[in-house]
């Protein structure tokens, strides 16, 4: 997505994890000067609420962060990024065999 502008961030700050991702991510969106919009899961019930806040926020491409809950949530999530048209990009190529665009990571 060369041309995005406004990243939106799937969180799980509960997941230790979670906050040294966010950390990094928001530091490589401020050097390339791209807006960060960030939605926190806490459960898998708030997967589709967070989901839908980034679509709202018309953002142009979704970041999901390697954690337990959303590897766990992985259909899931791919269902509802297909439904809602955001491109996403995944640390586990899990995601990807449910309608993710793209997985990289360790």
């Amino acid at each position: 997505m060369p041309t995005a502008q406004r990243i939106g961030l799937l969180t799980n700050m509960n997941d230790p994890k979670g906050p040294p991702q966010v950390g990094d991510l928001k530091a490589a969106c401020e050097a390339l000067s791209l807006g960060v919009v960030e939605a926190d899961t806490g459960t898998a019930d708030d997967i589709p609420g967070a989901l839908g806040a980034l679509a709202n926020e018309k953002v142009d491409v979704v970041v999901v962060l390697q954690t337990n809950l959303l590897l766990n949530r992985c259909e899931q999530i791919g269902v509802l990024v297909v439904e809602k048209r955001l491109p996403t990009v995944f640390g586990y190529r899990e995601h990807i065999t449910y309608g993710g665009l793209v997985s990289y990571g360790v």
